[in-house]
């Protein structure tokens, strides 16, 4: 570093003069707000040494003076004149990429020199370049009063004194001493610390990100010598130890996403700690004004028990480090943007959608993609948008390279360097990210779900081995006679056959309730083929009428077929009509007792052989229905009737009896169904409105198991129109009742 000079009384040594351009940019550039707080003012500096070629930039920062030191190329005389002293230069729109390295220029207009401003109120720029024209290096030395400058109406008329000493030996680049600082940026410990972190994070992405890119990026194919990289110093202060932490607390993610171009589109793929495999990768496109020269890396650290425990860093810094680097930043050619991911930025919106609970994907391509069942959305613990992460819980990197061409429709950075112009381009950068977000709320929820399955399922089978010891226990007791140990066992017993129930239940597929629509199309189909098998059957029978004639034996088998031809007649007549009412709806009045007769008489055949009485004495004559569908109505009553039927067939007892009634109350129409069957164990009470959940057993029973769909289809049905149905205590001589209320409209 050079030693501190009074460039005012040094000044006199110059032996020429040079004078400020202002070109128009200037006037909508100019002012404190292009640079804002220090950390920025530095980044600006920094980006000039980057774009030099430079493969270091140190600074150095004390009470007196702020340092700014590379090792790039440095600036001739006619660079000097040219671009440094030309406020709002163009150059580098011209030219995109450094000359020896080929890096992607991040200045532009050249406004950054103007930082210094911010910091302090003198600077002298000592820059060494070759002189092309002679091949040697010249160093410049130059001094800017900005009191001076400012005082003046004119900028063009203030001279800057410059210096030229030929023929040095010293190597390239250029360093800036700012002195007299203003007080704001007067350093203190605190200062110092905070201006560091954000420097190196704004100019210095974390290796394990880097490692994303291509070396095409940097445009390495395209430089005469490869680029051995940039890195930026602060001396004189606590050595940082990010570096180190980041490569062992970046590897601890629960889930992460990374987004590569490949072929005009985006390749998004998703990792999870807890699967081997990748659980997401494909590809998926966009609009076309955003650059496909886009990488993103993103990872998950939910404040989850174990995410931090076991490794090698302890769990409090390791928490520490991401706290201090939350969110997903953005970097323009390496370089960060402003605010994305910084502080409490909500670009992204996961902030807002977690505070009002949005429980549908907010990208395009999340609702594209990821679709959404009605009833998960419903569910909390099944709706993963409400796992989304939040800003706190993420870090990440986002690299893309803006375009500040005139009349760029790309992502254009914005006057006062905070961020990108919210044009086509930025949109489809926020859907690219958004969706990599949304990706990971949705896996992670699978994940969590599948482990929560695995792990109900051990606490089940855990359960019954200790029912299985306890009954030992219990057999092999001295102290309990055989009553006691035979009571105690059978109710252990009972448990066991619970927990197995709970067990098999939880192993079932939970279809879509889609799946009942289906069944009406194949109910169509089955009614065509019954008719068409029972004109066979029927056939069968007249012949074994005749072959009873000469052999008693075959009188039984025949009037069997016949009882049976009787039954499916009916119901292929209530089938039929069902479906026709089905394809015209009907939303009249009318009486209700003809229509539970109707259902009633359908497998009157079948209760009678059973011994099942059906009573529905109690509906009156004249009572009439609410104003909804005539099938809907039916439906309701049959799904009922046909579950007490299958329930009473399952037992042996006298007097089965399924009841039916029907009436009006406080402005509703009440439906109830009972029967004294077995009836439905308290624990099961809650299930039975489950998709595919059964009480019935097919074994023994004509009418085989119910798929259990009909209560779910009930309960929407009924819910569709307003209305509900309930699961009540029965009265004496009842084992269950279904209750239906349905509102009553003004008629």
């Amino acid at each position: 570093m050079p030693t501190k000079r009074n460039i005012l009384n040094e000044s006199n040594k110059s032996n020429d003069t040079a004078y400020f351009k202002v070109e128009s940019a200037l006037l909508r550039e100019l002012g404190e707000q292009l640079v804002g707080s220090i950390d920025v003012a530095i980044s600006e500096l920094i980006k000039n040494s980057y774009d030099a070629d430079a493969l270091s930039c140190e600074i150095a920062w004390t009470d007196d003076e702020l340092i700014v030191k590379d090792n790039g190329h440095g600036m001739s005389l006619e660079d000097f004149k040219k671009y440094w002293m030309t406020v709002g230069t163009s150059s580098k729109l011209k030219k995109k990429y450094s000359s020896k390295f080929k890096r992607d220029l991040t200045g532009s207009k050249g406004v950054g020199r103007f930082a210094v401003r911010f910091i302090g109120k003198f600077l002298e720029l000592e820059t060494i370049a070759i002189n092309y024209k002679t091949g040697k290096k010249d160093k410049i030395i130059a001094y800017f009063d900005w009191q001076l400058i400012d005082n003046d109406d004119d900028i063009t008329l203030i001279p800057i004194p410059y210096e030229i000493i030929e023929d040095v030996d010293d190597e390239t680049g250029t360093i800036l001493i700012i002195r007299d600082l203003t007080d704001s940026n007067k350093p203190d410990p605190e200062k110092v610390k905070k201006t560091k972190e954000n420097v190196i994070a704004m100019t210095s992405p974390f290796d394990e990100f880097k490692k994303i890119l291509p070396d095409s990026y940097q445009n390495k194919s395209k430089a005469t010598k490869a680029d051995p990289g940039f890195s930026v110093k602060f001396l004189n202060h606590d050595k940082d130890d990010s570096d180190v932490l980041s490569k062992e607390v970046l590897s601890y993610f629960v889930a992460r996403v990374k987004i590569k171009p490949e072929g005009g589109k985006f390749r998004f793929t998703l990792e999870h700690k807890d699967k081997s495999t990748l659980m997401y990768n494909k590809l998926h496109g966009l609009g076309k004004s955003l650059s496909k020269n886009v990488y993103a890396d993103i990872r998950f650290f939910p404040w989850r028990e174990g995410v931090f425990s076991n490794k090698l860093i302890k769990a409090q810094p390791a928490k520490k480090f991401i706290e201090n680097n939350c969110g997903v930043k953005i970097y323009d050619r390496l370089f960060r943007i402003k605010p994305y991911g910084i502080g409490d930025n909500d670009w992204l919106k996961l902030t807002h959608d977690k505070s009002r609970s949005l429980r549908r994907p907010r990208s395009k391509l999340g609702v594209k993609y990821l679709s959404m069942e009605d009833e998960v959305e419903k569910k909390p613990l099944l709706n993963w948008m409400l796992n989304l992460p939040t800003n706190g819980q993420i870090t990440g990197a986002v690299f893309i390279q803006s375009d500040s061409t005139s009349g760029s429709d790309g992502l254009i950075p914005s006057m006062d360097r905070q961020g990108f112009v919210e044009n086509e381009a930025f949109d489809e950068l926020f859907e690219l990210v958004r969706f990599a977000l949304e990706l990971i709320a949705k896996f992670d929820k699978d994940v969590i779900l599948e482990k929560k399955k695995e792990e109900n399922e051990l606490k089940l089978q855990t359960t019954k081995n200790e029912l299985r010891e306890t009954i030992q226990i219990i057999s092999a007791s001295a102290g309990l006679n055989d009553e006691d140990k035979l009571r105690l066992i059978e109710t252990y017993e009972n448990a066991i056959e619970n927990v197995t129930s709970v067990e098999q239940y939880d192993r079932e597929a939970r279809e879509s309730l889609d799946v009942m629509g289906m069944l009406g199309v194949i109910a169509g189909f089955m009614t065509h083929e019954y008719q068409a098998a029972l004109t066979k059957l029927q056939e069968v029978s007249t012949k074994l009428k005749k072959l009873g004639k000469k052999d008693k034996s075959f009188i039984s088998y025949q009037q069997e077929i016949e009882d049976s031809i009787s039954y499916f007649n009916d119901y292929i007549h209530y089938s039929q009509a069902y479906i026709h009412r089905s394809s015209k709806p009907s939303y009249d009045r009318w009486k209700v007792l003809p229509r539970v007769r109707h259902v009633v008489k359908t497998f009157f055949g079948f209760c009678s052989k059973r011994g099942i009485d059906v009573d529905y004495s109690e509906i009156p004559k004249d009572l009439l229905s609410p104003k909804i569908s005539l099938v809907m109505y039916q439906g309701i009553i049959h799904n009922l009737y046909v579950n007490s039927i299958k329930a009473l067939t399952s037992v042996h007892k006298e007097d089965k009896l399924v009841k039916i009634k029907a009436y009006d109350e406080d402005g509703s129409h009440i439906i109830e169904v009972l029967d004294n069957g077995p009836g439905i164990p308290d624990f099961l009470q809650d299930r039975i409105w489950d998709p595919l959940f059964t009480t019935t057993s097919n074994e023994n029973n004509p009418l085989g198991s119910g798929m259990g769909l009909g209560l779910p289809l009930v309960k929407k049905v009924v819910e569709s129109i307003g209305g509900q149905i309930t699961l009540v205590r029965p009265p004496k001589g009842f084992s269950t009742l279904f209750k239906v209320k349905i509102p009553c409209k003004k008629q």
